[in-house]
């Protein structure tokens, strides 16, 4: 749980590490152009279609330009094409870009004492409150959703979305108002996210992670049990959906793709009260789990293009860069107050030595990613792969490098680690650490005034 006093610490962390101060330089500058003016917010829902973001002469997706709502540039020939479908496949990546840029600017707000950036990030997310009910749920591919054509696109808007506000609420700097409209907002999509469970999909994951901050939004224990130990929850997922070996069944994209909505949910479910590493047997699955793409990296460090996936996307992409970093402050630093011979400790330091690796490449173009649209609009320049040009994630989360210690560490990049496999232990079952009385936060909505319209939450539909 982001709390002022977890704010204050990582204030603190911040001040004495140089990499981390440049890449809270980096975000500020970033959000320049959004404090400038407020970016367009679209005022329709977004849908799949079979030529929506599509060059009509060439084929090539369209260029993702958050600034521009109705001209869109093809990469290739370099014409602009406008349309209802062009505009409507634009708005799939500027809602979920708005709801970053929300969390972004309160990680701003939060961290460098900014007002301006809390203030925009207070207006995107009034803005949503305001317009949410009127995007139609209807016109969907998989699942419910208002402002997108699938349920798990909603929910990864609605993580940042809400990301947003628990940090702008943190540093006081969340008025009531605004808070009743967030949780208005998170009351409606957890009934549309409920709804429409996906198994072991990829995209459940991130299902469950919404579901799990919507938990900590309303300290709802009940939806929170929901999320992380239901038979397709947060649990069920690390060890059934990600293999021995730690690759997640459906093959390196959708591992890459699932490990970060995982990863992402396991914040949220800490915020619950509920270690998801704190066992060793679930620790080693997750550091397996980190590990499994250098096990199949090809040797010029991209990943396989198995079923649907793209060709040469390397492995050095920023938002595959965070995900590792994340990963190594979850679980490095627990393993650092183990013994150094542990399997997970010898797992994490082969996390680094991968990492170091993929900071060792060439630079790589950014590509534009549902879950990572930071860059955007992509410059189609090659940029340098480094800790200090992440997301706010990467401020709220990676460990600290003393002042003075370069931000890059390249090395040669050795193309594959060691392969480890990570057995669950017979017959194991995870306890929620509420069990034991340690919850980091009451979920018993003590602390919460009820939402308007807020339904009824011992028999609404949030716990279908």
């Amino acid at each position: 749980m982001v709390t002022a006093e977890g704010l204050a610490a990582r204030r603190q962390a911040i001040a004495g590490s140089s990499d981390l101060q440049a890449l809270l330089a980096h975000l500020v500058a970033r959000a320049a152009p959004l404090l400038e003016r407020l970016p367009p917010i679209p005022t329709v829902k977004a849908l799949l279609s079979a030529d929506g973001g599509i060059c009509p002469d060439d084929g090539a997706a369209l260029e993702f330009d958050p600034w521009s709502p109705h001209q869109h540039r093809c990469p290739r020939c370099g014409k602009t094409w406008s349309g209802e479908r062009h505009d409507r496949h634009w708005a799939r990546f500027q809602h979920l870009w708005m709801a970053e840029r929300a969390a972004h600017l309160a990680a701003l707000g939060a961290l460098a004492d900014n007002s301006a950036a809390a203030a925009r990030a207070s207006e995107i997310l009034r803005a949503y409150a305001r317009s949410y009910w009127t995007y139609p749920n209807r016109d969907n591919v998989l699942g419910p959703s208002r402002l997108f054509f699938s349920t798990y696109l909603e929910s990864i808007w609605i993580l940042n979305f809400l990301a947003a506000a628990v940090l702008l609420r943190a540093s006081g700097r969340l008025d009531d108002a605004t808070a009743r409209g967030v949780g208005q907002v998170a009351d409606e999509a957890a009934n549309l996210i409920g709804e429409f469970d996906e198994g072991f999909s990829n995209r459940q994951t991130w299902n469950d992670a919404a579901l799990a901050a919507i938990a900590v939004w309303f300290e709802d224990a009940e939806l929170a049990a929901r999320a992380i130990e239901s038979p397709t929850g947060l649990l069920a997922h690390l060890s059934r959906g990600f293999g021995r070996d730690g690759l997640w069944y459906e093959g390196e994209n959708y591992h890459l793709f699932a490990l970060r909505g995982f990863m992402t949910g396991a914040g949220w479910a800490r915020a619950a009260g509920v270690d998801l590493g704190e066992e060793p047997a679930l620790a080693g699955r997750l550091t397996a789990a980190l590990l499994a793409p250098a096990l199949t990296a090809l040797p010029d460090l991209t990943f396989p293009a198995r079923k649907d996936s793209r060709f040469g996307v390397s492995l050095a992409q920023p938002m595959y860069l965070e995900l590792w970093e994340v990963g190594l402050a979850r679980v490095g630093m627990r393993d650092a107050l183990k013994d150094s011979l542990t399997v997970a400790g010898n797992g994490m330091r082969e996390v680094a030595s991968w990492l170091k690796a993929l900071y060792g490449l060439p630079a790589v173009v950014p590509e534009a990613f549902d879950s990572y649209l930071h860059d955007a609009p992509v410059a189609r320049t090659p940029h340098p792969a480094s800790r200090i040009s992440l997301s706010g994630w990467a401020l709220l989360e990676p460990r600290v490098r003393p002042a003075g210690r370069r931000a890059r560490a390249p090395g040669p990049a050795a193309p594959h680690a060691p392969r480890r496999r990570h057995a669950l232990a017979s017959g194991f079952r995870y306890r929620l650490v509420r069990e034991s009385g340690s919850l980091l936060v009451p979920l018993d909505a003590g602390s919460q005034r009820p939402a308007v319209g807020r339904r009824n939450r011992g028999v609404g539909r949030r716990h279908v």
